[in-house]
């Protein structure tokens, strides 16, 4: 939806006023312990900034994406570290924005936007990259689903989040436009290499 001027200048104030007096005096420690942002990431979620563009119908704010870029600018401000946290929360949601079905919509996105759920975005391989075109990661459909070979990495929220979006090549002929994207619940018990939850929230 689009925010008026007024409106966006209050969700910056907002997003200001929690990044200084809530995420900030924790962005140091964070750093050099080399952990994740619990503290800023819960006050991003009592604020309802931690998925901005989730839409109402969802549980989310349902703001456009100018106020997804103020609400990141004001939160890497004080923590380049937790804004990326909740950044990976909106590359999550976009691509079932764009192409999921309303059941999963409500499935996937419904748990985010009420903070119980993180979100995690799987692109980027060894030896790809961002670079889409050269993906290795293949999904072949089988009798009971899908199943995906390959490896990623620099997943933002990797190895914490509860779901993920993960992209693979399902039609190699078609180059960039035969990949497709899956959501995966994550980590399982079945699935050693990923490393155990750890409490984000």
């Amino acid at each position: 939806m689009s925010i008026s001027a007024d409106d966006l200048e209050e969700i910056r104030q907002l997003a200001r006023s929690v990044a200084t007096e809530r995420i900030a005096p924790s962005a140091s420690d964070v750093d050099e312990a080399g952990r994740f942002p619990t503290e800023g990431y819960q006050a991003l979620v009592a604020s309802q900034l931690h998925a901005v563009v989730i839409p109402g119908a969802y549980g989310g704010v349902g703001a456009d994406a100018l106020t997804s870029a103020v609400v990141a600018e004001e939160i890497a401000r004080a923590c380049a570290t937790t804004q990326q946290v909740s950044g990976a929360n909106e590359l999550f949601a976009w691509p079932l924005l764009l192409a999921a079905s309303e059941e999963q919509k409500q499935r996937w996105l419904s748990p985010i936007a009420a903070g119980e759920a993180l979100g995690a975005f799987a692109l980027s391989e060894p030896d790809a990259g961002s670079d889409v075109a050269s993906m290795t990661t293949r999904a072949h459909a089988t009798d009971d689903g899908w199943r995906v070979r390959g490896t990623k990495r620099w997943i933002t929220n990797g190895g914490v989040a509860d779901c993920y979006v993960l992209f693979a090549v399902t039609d190699p002929e078609a180059g960039s436009r035969g990949i497709s994207a899956f959501v995966l619940e994550g980590p399982t018990p079945d699935c050693p290499s990923v490393p155990p939850r750890r409490r984000w929230g």
